[in-house]
Order: C-alpha cells, then sequence, then structure tokens
C-alpha cells in the first residue's frame, strides 16, 4: 500500500472510531481476552500477536492471553474462532491470504466462511519474499532457474501457507522446472530449515531479514507487487517477467455476532496497538515498514477483494 493511502486509510480508521457509539468505552471483557495465533510461536505472526497483547493490555487494563493454535495456514485457529461465543473473549490473528486460498480451493472441508467473522481491523501489509542461502547459485529467478535446469533435480522449497506453495508451483509449471513444496508451521521454521542447509529455497515474510542483513541469505525476488523497502534493488517476480504476486495482511478478527460496544472497544484497542511506538519502532526495524490499519469495515472488504488475487494463482495451476 502506497504511503499515501497508508496515511488515508490510518485517518479514516481513527475518524469512524471516534465517531462510535459512547457506550464503547464502558465496554470491558468478562474475563481474560484470548488472543489466539494461526500460526506457530516464533515466526512474524506470533511476534506481531504478542506485541498487540502487551500494548492492549497496557492500554486497558484487560488480561489477554496469547495461544498459538497453528494448522491448515490459519483453518484449524478459525475453525475453533468461528465456534466461539461472540462475548469478546476470544479473537484471533491470522494472514489473508491462505485463510481465502483455502475457501476457494475447498469450500466444503473449511467450517466458516469469510462472513461468519467480525473483523477488528489488520496490523500490517506483509513483504514477501523467495529468499535462498548467500552464496547459493542463484540470486534472482533467471539463475534460479538456469540452476534447476542445468542440476535436473526438483528444488526444495519451505512455506507455511498454500498460496506460497501455489506461486511456487505455477513458476516452476511456467519455467519447466519441478518444485518439491515442504511444509512448514512458521516463518522462523523456514528459516532453520534454510540456514541448515535442508531446503533450496523458503519464503519470507519478515522473520528473514535478519538474517538478509547479516549477509546470511539472499532475496531473490519480492512476491508483492512492489519492491520491498530493506531490499530497494530486488526486483518483483512481475518485474523478472513472471505475472504473479500475493499481498499479505495480518489481520483481526472475532466470532461474528459481537455487540456493538464490544466490536468498537476492541477495535479502538487493536488500533491503538498497531500504532503504538513500539510496534512502529518494530515493523520498522525488521519488516522495513510501517502499521496498516484498515479498520473494521475495510478489513472486511480486503478479505473480499482477495479472492480476485487467488484466483490469478488458480489459473496459473490448472
Amino acid at each position: 500500500m502506497p504511503r499515501l493511502m497508508k496515511f488515508a486509510a490510518s485517518a479514516a480508521v481513527l475518524a469512524a472510531l471516534a465517531a462510535a457509539p459512547a457506550q464503547a468505552a464502558d465496554w470491558k471483557p468478562g474475563g481474560p481476552v484470548t488472543l489466539s495465533v494461526a500460526f506457530g510461536a516464533g515466526g512474524m505472526t506470533d511476534t506481531l500477536a504478542r506485541l498487540l497483547a502487551d500494548r492492549m493490555e497496557k492500554d486497558t487494563g484487560w488480561n489477554i492471553v496469547v495461544k498459538n493454535r497453528p494448522g491448515g495456514g490459519g483453518v484449524a485457529m478459525l475453525s475453533g474462532l468461528a465456534r466461539a461465543k461472540p462475548d469478546g473473549l476470544n479473537i484471533g490473528i491470522a494472514v489473508n491470504m491462505p485463510i481465502v486460498m483455502q475457501l476457494i480451493v475447498r469450500p466444503a472441508k473449511i467450517p466458516f466462511r469469510i462472513k461468519d467473522f467480525d473483523y477488528l481491523g489488520t496490523v500490517v501489509w506483509a513483504q514477501l519474499a523467495i529468499i535462498g542461502l548467500k552464496g547459493a547459485p542463484y540470486t534472482d529467478m533467471k539463475s534460479l532457474i538456469a540452476h534447476a535446469k542445468k542440476s535436473g533435480k526438483p528444488l526444495t522449497v519451505a512455506h507455511d501457507t498454500k498460496p506460497q506453495a501455489m506461486i511456487m508451483r505455477a513458476i516452476a509449471r511456467s519455467a519447466g522446472i519441478k518444485a518439491k513444496m515442504v511444509p512448514h508451521k512458521s516463518g522462523a521454521e523456514q528459516m532453520q530449515s534454510l540456514l541448515g542447509g535442508h531446503v533450496d529455497l523458503a519464503f519470507g515474510g519478515g522473520a528473514h531479514i535478519p538474517y538478509y542483513k547479516a549477509g546470511k541469505i539472499t532475496v531473490i525476488a519480492s512476491v508483492n507487487q512492489r519492491r520491498h523497502g530493506y531490499a530497494p534493488d530486488m526486483r518483483t517476480l512481475i518485474e523478472q517477467g513472471m505475472d504473479y504476486y500475493v499481498d499479505p495482511f495480518f489481520y483481526i478478527s472475532a466470532p461474528k455476532g459481537l455487540k456493538p460496544e464490544a466490536r468498537t472497544a476492541l477495535a479502538k484497542a487493536v488500533n491503538a496497538a498497531v500504532n503504538s511506538e513500539k510496534m512502529t519502532k518494530f515493523l520498522a526495524n525488521t519488516m522495513k515498514t510501517a502499521p496498516t490499519d484498515l479498520g473494521p469495515a475495510d478489513t472486511e472488504k480486503m478479505m473480499e477483494g482477495t479472492r480476485k488475487t487467488i484466483k490469478v494463482l488458480l489459473e496459473a495451476t490448472k
């Protein structure tokens, strides 16, 4: 999201929340609020959740309990969240792309829909990259494809969401190479596998940036529509001749049916935590980006709009 759009989104969210019912200021949870995380401990989603919980506790005085519930790129966590009571005691943090992918690819097996949640806001737009070890015989997509063709062996690729796997399969198909996808539970696990030499490639959603800055990995391509702030010279997949991209958002939701005052109070708490000084510094230092809270209404629109991007990937792998 361009910088001006970020500012506009933030201003719109603040205005909407300021105009919310006064009763929201009086709402308090009737117990600890559980913030469920769609991925395993140590990854970027987990780190963002713990920063949010800490700031929300300090701002509101509520007790926020963080629980990791990985599985299915977020399906496991959201399945439980959809069944929880809409009493404001259960919220969750997930990433839009893998969830919408699952809903499109196997809707009959997913026990929820986009409309089954009340959306509270977003935390950040994620810069997703295809990464390899420093010193590997490839530094961009052209040299990666040439290496794969010369070796004749499948590239082993770590991933923790289905859209990541779909993009790699689309690349392999269009380039005439083979790729073996290796599922992981988080970005931290992907980094361990890559640094340990267990895979050729991985997807980095933020956990990889310290290793990039330390000179241990190479960013082969941005998987977003635009380049990344921490690696401005590295071209996107689109710039390297492959018309694929994803724009992941970390978002917060709750079970459908929250009382208006509860939804407003939770959204305000999320917005304050997202735009806190600590979160802003963390995102600037680790992901080289800024907080982006779309607010409740636009977060739901973002989820619906993600369908178009997913359909492009599906067409590319038919």
